[in-house]
Order: structure tokens, then C-alpha cells, then sequence
């Protein structure tokens, strides 16, 4: 089944990098930082498109649609990107230039704005809308105003965040949830929806979601953890190392850390230095931790996969997701 889904991948990303850098040149810039990224969203739409398409269908499928909706969702992380690494004050991406750094912070903001709001209005030419339900266009609408309010909901819980909430563990996870969660488990829903006519599966919409939420808690989990893992490659990716919790933002790991901290090591955590955050972290051996946790994640998140077959989605496409889950699991791995 990987070497489906590889060659699947392989047809489906220049179709979709044909979308995009029209929408790029509907907004006038190539800057590098919209033009670079993994397009781990535009996979899960992908997926979920495929989820309502018989498996004789996936070699034929021009794959036109899917690549359309997952432009919107596209539209939705880079947004949430220009402004998150403007807040941060983080000069780069990728290694390359960050879009507030290479033009100016209140082009970024308006450039952010104006991106939410082609994701929506670009909806209108690629999916049918009628009258009966469920029809794709409002269903894919509804997912991704959702989606657009659970990223701001969880951004300005963020940035409005107290010193309790910041070192409370369900605290952080549930602003991981609604900032990083959501768009993955919707960028799936998009995808199935824009495909599943007057169809409608419940039960696996659910499902969908929730794997959505685990997948996004080990990535912003892997994503906290990188800069104590793999500071270098943190380095270069950002160009400076971000301790997130010395500039009063989220990081699972350090609310973790204070989770399972003595009470002389919660002082010691709060005000902590660089070097200190650092021993702490290796004194309660949370890297270590969470490799424990993304295998358990990862069973967990095989056994969703595979119940979804008694909610009307074929095996075929059950085994199809493993083998991607698979690759996302590898992807995290070497992040630590």
C-alpha cells in the first residue's frame, strides 16, 4: 500500500503546486515563505477525498477537486504562519526568509486577512452547490469556518495566556487543539466532503476528528520538543532557538515538565534561563517521554484507522492511511 500511496502523492502534487502558484499570483508575491512547507494538509485533504472514491477510481481521478479545497486549507496554515512567526519575531522559515522580516509587519497582517479571505470566496467556483442536502460547498464552508475560528480562539488564548494556564498541562492541550488539531482533522473532513455527494457518514466524520486531535497533539508536541532535541536543525529552520515559555506562549513540553516537577523544581521552572530549562528537561527525561508517547499514539491512532471500516469506509482506504501514518510517525521520530 505505499507504493500506492507514494504514487498517488507523486500525481496529486503537481496538480495541487499548479493551484497554488496561481493563487499566489492572485495575491501578487512569491515570497518564499508561501512558497515553501511539507503540504502535510494538502495530503490529509487529499486522504480525505479518497475516503469517499472506490479504489478503481484512484488512479483515474484527475484529482482536480481535491487539490482546488486543499489550496483553501493551504491558504488557512500559511495565514496562521505569517502572523505566528511575526508575534514570535522569528526571522525565518524553512531557512528561508519570514514574510515580515523580507517586506514589513503590517504587510504580513494584511496579507494574513486577505488570504482567509480567498480561502472562502474561492470555495464558490470549485464546488457544486444545490439545494438538497448535504451539499459539498456548505459543509466544506461550515469545516473551514470552523476552522478559521478554533485557529483564532486558540491564537488569542495564547497570547492573552496566565501564569497558571501557562503551566498547566490540559491548559496548553487544549489550546494545541484548537490552534494546530483542528486544521489537520477539518483538513481531512474538507477533502471527504468535497467528494461524498448526498452521502453522509457520522459516525466516521467523528472519527476523523478525533484522529485529527491526536495527530495534531504529537505534532505540537514534537514541534515543542525540537528545540531540546534538535536545536541546530531548530536553528536553521527558524534562525534563532525559541523557548516559547520565556515569551509567555504554550509548550506542552514545559508544562509537562512542571507536571511532573517537585514543588523546589516548579520554582526553579518558572525562573528558569536557557541552561536551566535544558537540565530540567533532561533531569525528568520528557524527550524520552514522548518517544513513549508517539508510540502509543501511533497504535492508537491505527486502531481509529481501522475501526473506521464499521462506519462505511472501505479497508482499501483504512490500509491506505496506515501506510501515511506510517510516514508521519517517521517524520516525528527524526524530529527527536
Amino acid at each position: 500500500m505505499q507504493m500506492i500511496l507514494n504514487q498517488i502523492l507523486t500525481r496529486f502534487h503537481p496538480v495541487f503546486e499548479s493551484y497554488w502558484q496561481s493563487t499566489l499570483d492572485e495575491l501578487h508575491t512569491t515570497q518564499a515563505q508561501l512558497t515553501a512547507g511539507s503540504r502535510l494538509r494538502p495530503q490529509l485533504t487529499l486522504l480525505g477525498y479518497l475516503a469517499a472514491l472506490d479504489q478503481e477510481q484512484w488512479e483515474t481521478d484527475s484529482l482536480s477537486v481535491a487539490a482546488n479545497v486543499a489550496v483553501s486549507i493551504e491558504l488557512i496554515h500559511k495565514a496562521s504562519l505569517l502572523l505566528d512567526d511575526w508575534i514570535d519575531g522569528d526571522a525565518q522559515r524553512h531557512g528561508l526568509p519570514a514574510f515580515h522580516a523580507e517586506t514589513a509587519p503590517e504587510r504580513a497582517v494584511m496579507l494574513a486577512v486577505k488570504m482567509v479571505g480567498l480561502s472562502t470566496y474561492r470555495l464558490r467556483d470549485i464546488l457544486p452547490k444545490n439545494t438538497v442536502m448535504p451539499h459539498s460547498y456548505f459543509l466544506c464552508l461550515d469545516t473551514l469556518i470552523d476552522t478559521i475560528y478554533s485557529m483564532a480562539s486558540g491564537a488569542y488564548e495564547e497570547l492573552t495566556i496566565g501564569t497558571a494556564e501557562l503551566y498547566n498541562f490540559e491548559s496548553v492541550r487544549e489550546i494545541a487543539r484548537l490552534e494546530t488539531a483542528e486544521i489537520i482533522g477539518n483538513s481531512i473532513l474538507m477533502g471527504f466532503y468535497s467528494n461524498i455527494g448526498d452521502r453522509r457518514f457520522p459516525e466516521a466524520e467523528a472519527q476523523f476528528k478525533q484522529i485529527g486531535d491526536k495527530c495534531g497533539y504529537i505534532f505540537q508536541a514534537m514541534n515543542d520538543l525540537e528545540v531540546f532535541s534538535k536545536p541546530t536543525s531548530l536553528y536553521e529552520h527558524k534562525g534563532r532557538l525559541n523557548f516559547d515559555v520565556s515569551a509567555r506562549r504554550k509548550s506542552l513540553a514545559i508544562s509537562l515538565l512542571y507536571q511532573m516537577a517537585s514543588r523546589q523544581d516548579r520554582a526553579k521552572l518558572e525562573q528558569a534561563d536557557e541552561a536551566e530549562l535544558r537540565t530540567l528537561v533532561q533531569k525528568y527525561r520528557i524527550v524520552e517521554y514522548y518517544v513513549r508517547e508517539l508510540e502509543k499514539e501511533y497504535v492508537s491512532l491505527l486502531d481509529d484507522t481501522a475501526s473506521l471500516t464499521h462506519m462505511g469506509i472501505s479497508s482499501e482506504w483504512c490500509d491506505l492511511f496506515c501506510a501515511f501514518l506510517e510516514i508521519i510517525k517517521r517524520t516525528a521520530e527524526d524530529r527527536l
